[in-house]
């Protein structure tokens, strides 16, 4: 009787041990479980995260280029009428694109934008220069203006005093009926200049431009058969007409070279555009 008793203690006990393995078992499984449902749900939350964050980043990315595209635009056709206003306003581009440049983006995307940068910067060189020329035509036409004047007068004192004396005063009289031809010449080339357009390719402004020039370089050229005095405005007159010809060709070759440009560049928005919506695409 005490070893039967003695045997189902035994077994009480085996069956207990097995009880509380199974159960701890169990528990691991279930603490294993759980655990893994907790960093699975932390890395999904953490991926969705960063998508949403790259999708408004490069949705955000795409406005901002999108902007700086149409203002540049929009200052490329109108550089020329505000030159120091331009200046700060392509200085305020290059600073955003380079506030751009320096976020954390798809390594294609920063490419595109360094080599946007890049082309806009030899955009807005050339836009400077095409001030500059034009400032130096404004200052020459300024100069032949104030040779005019100063002959102008000069032959008036020559014919006062030619009166006053009892003397033949017609060929310097005839010289000064020349002068206002040579000042609406003067203001034909300025109003035709002021045809000039960045953005649009025109043979025919600069043809009309350079002909009304060297008509007048022509027809300047009566004064240096003139006396020694008026001779000397005459050859005067003829170098500023010759700068004016010579500043007008390279208005034009300047020109041209911002239309170079201006296509270059908007291959690359096409590119840096392209870039982003593919990036958007695939997020």
């Amino acid at each position: 009787m005490h070893q039967l008793f003695k045997q189902k203690t035994g077994l009480g006990k085996r069956l207990l041990l097995l009880c509380i393995f199974i159960t701890v078992a169990l528990c691991a499984n279930v603490t294993i479980m759980l655990s893994s449902s907790i960093h699975v749900r932390e890395l999904t939350n953490t991926i969705i995260s960063k998508e949403i964050d790259t999708v408004f980043t490069n949705s955000q990315l795409t406005r901002e280029l999108s902007t700086l595209i149409s203002n540049t635009s929009y200052y490329v056709t109108t550089f020329h009428l505000q030159p120091q206003k331009y200046r700060v306003n392509a200085q305020n581009i290059i600073k955003k694109l380079d506030n751009i440049s320096q976020k954390e983006l798809e390594p294609e995307v920063n490419t595109r934008i360094l080599e946007f940068r890049t082309i806009l910067d030899n955009l807005f060189d050339q836009c400077n220069r095409i001030n500059n020329q034009l400032s130096t035509i404004s200052q020459i036409d300024s100069s032949i203006n104030k040779l005019l004047s100063k002959l102008e007068k000069n032959i008036s004192q020559k014919i006062i005093q030619l009166v006053l004396n009892g003397e033949e005063s017609l060929a310097y009289e005839q010289i000064g009926a020349l002068l206002p031809s040579y000042r609406q010449s003067l203001i034909e080339v300025s109003f035709t200049l002021k045809g000039f357009q960045p953005t649009e390719d025109s043979t025919e402004l600069p043809e009309n431009i350079e002909n009304l020039l060297t008509n007048l370089h022509l027809r300047m050229r009566t004064l240096l058969a003139s006396d020694k005095e008026i001779s000397a405005f005459g050859q005067s007159l003829l170098h500023e007409i010759e700068k004016y010809i010579k500043a007008n060709s390279l208005l034009w070759e300047q020109h041209h070279q911002l239309a170079i440009i201006l296509k270059t560049l908007h291959q690359e928005q096409q590119k840096t555009m392209r870039t982003t919506d593919d990036i958007d695409s695939s997020t």
